[in-house]
């Protein structure tokens, strides 16, 4: 007739067998897929001359608007091909959603063009054997139907639109399934986020203290309480009084004030220490999405299951951010601010700009870059980064 075909497969291994099948039998064609992208306007602009036959993938072949008689057309190719019939689209097996079928069929009779469309379908393929296998192969077997014939009937389509409905449903419960574990993350992830930014915030504005405050007193009230909790055989009295004495001296040592500087270090310091815990929290959350599927064996449900370990780890990560912050903290209690920053900047040189009035063209500078300032590190003598001296807290 000589009326253009568009091929579509389900995969490139597909779109290849086919491509030898023709060749085969000596039919020109093009092919279209993800491994000629280069050449894919060139062959979308031709797909639609009289007798061209494109062999496409569902991908390569989405959202394509093949004109008739070829881009640019000819007034004869193009009459040509609307007295054929317009496109004429072959689908070579039926996919798991009914949406990905009719965009293929959509490439014919565009624009109020003339087009058809026509499915082939075996007992072979995964959508039919997986999902409705057993009720087309009964049918078959009560027809008698020899396997070269063809068949056109109204109960095999319907067949194949319910196994489809069923793949639908079951890739909508799968999404829904996971968007309910990702919501359990979501959560977990915006209390840490908040912490974490109350931080930052509280080392800069040097409100850090309050928050160590309370973090050491609720890590010493447990301690209490775990120890006069022991019996006199876990542990005579009076290294439970000892323990104690010692976990109050702690407390003690928490200063009334601290220097800025300080305060934005410890800021720092306790934000490490929470994205430490956050990220091997996270791998461990997602070691319990790959095992907690299991659990349904055991007639437990596994995003119940999920929801209450998730909430045992979360637990788990505040309690050792809090132990880790005690144990740590006081180190920085104690060290000499000098210790704290040994490349603090020496006195700017003659000439320089001052301290506290940078010049306009500092906006531009780098993190890398040697300071506006001209500051040099008094070991070394070389220039102090940017990043190290009035750029730390920007």
């Amino acid at each position: 007739k000589g009326q253009p075909v568009l091929l579509g497969t389900t995969s490139i291994t597909n779109n290849e067998t086919i491509s030898a099948y023709l060749s085969r039998v000596g039919v020109p064609h093009e092919v279209l897929n993800a491994k000629n992208n280069e050449r894919e306007g060139s062959i979308i602009a031709q797909a639609g001359k009289p007798g061209a036959v494109t062999v496409a993938t569902n991908m390569a072949g989405r959202g394509v608007d093949i004109i008739l008689g070829g881009n640019p057309p000819t007034e004869a190719d193009a009459s040509r091909v609307l007295e054929c019939g317009g496109l004429h689209v072959i689908g070579t097996e039926r996919h798991e959603a009914r949406r990905i079928d009719n965009q293929l069929r959509g490439r014919a009779g565009r624009q109020g063009d003339p087009g058809s469309t026509q499915f082939f379908l075996s007992l072979d393929d995964d959508l039919v054997r997986v999902f409705g296998g057993d009720r087309i192969s009964r049918l078959m077997e009560t027809v008698n139907f020899p396997e070269d014939t063809p068949i056109e009937s109204g109960i095999v389509s319907k067949a194949v639109n319910q196994a489809q409905q069923k793949v639908e449903g079951a890739n909508f419960d799968a999404r829904k399934h996971l968007l309910d574990f990702d919501d359990v993350l979501n959560k977990q992830r915006a209390v840490i986020y908040k912490k974490r930014e109350q931080t930052l915030s509280a080392g800069e504005k040097n409100e850090i203290l309050e928050t160590v405050r309370n973090i050491i007193s609720h890590v010493v009230e447990q301690a209490k309480e775990r120890l006069l909790e022991m019996t006199e055989e876990e542990k005579p009295e009076k290294e439970r009084e000892k323990e104690i004495e010692a976990l109050e001296e702690k407390l003690k040592k928490v200063p009334e004030m601290i220097e800025p500087e300080r305060g934005v270090i410890i800021g720092q310091h306790l934000v490490r220490i929470l994205d430490t815990l956050w990220l091997e929290h996270l791998e461990n959350l997602e070691a319990l999405r790959d095992s907690v599927n299991i659990r349904a064996y055991g007639q437990h449900e596994p995003l119940v299951e999920y929801r209450r370990e998730g909430l045992i780890l979360f637990q788990t990560l505040n309690a050792n951010f809090e132990t880790l912050v005690f144990n740590t903290i006081f180190q920085l209690f104690e060290m000499d601010m000098k210790q704290m920053h040994p490349m603090a900047p020496s006195s700017p040189p003659a000439g320089g700009a001052p301290a506290g009035n940078p010049p306009k063209d500092a906006k531009n500078i780098g993190r890398n870059d040697p300071c506006w300032c001209g500051a040099k590190d008094s070991k070394t003598g070389k220039p102090i980064k940017y990043k190290h001296c009035h750029g730390r807290n920007v």
